[in-house]
């Protein structure tokens, strides 16, 4: 199990898949970077397991749904980029836990 893992990062990768909601037993990752991929489906709730999660980049790629409102629960993020993707439906409200964003690349378009 690769739950001491602390940075993965396969961007740009022809990664045709969903996000399994395991993701979420990666409690250690500091850095997640799956941008340039082909990655479907939404985000799993589980990703509010990862809490210790700096660096959550997913830019174009085909996820759809909503944000989870889980990713509230990411406070020590400081990069979030998930532009280019299909997702749609409100921004959670939660997301204004992120105090620590600094860095942010997001052209999202949703119905608020």
């Amino acid at each position: 199990l690769l739950s001491n893992l602390n940075m993965l990062e396969i961007g740009s990768n022809l990664l045709h898949s969903s996000l399994p909601s395991e993701i979420g037993l990666l409690t250690d990752l500091v850095k997640l970077n799956l941008g340039g991929n082909a990655i479907t489906g939404s985000f799993p709730t589980e990703i509010g397991l990862m809490t210790m999660l700096e660096v959550f980049w997913f830019p174009n790629n085909y996820i759809s749904g909503t944000i989870p409102s889980e990713i509230g629960l990411l406070v020590a993020m400081t990069s979030l980029k998930l532009a280019n993707n299909q997702m749609s439906g409100p921004i959670p409200t939660e997301i204004s836990n992120l105090s620590n964003i600094r860095e942010q690349s997001n052209h999202l378009y949703f119905t608020i």
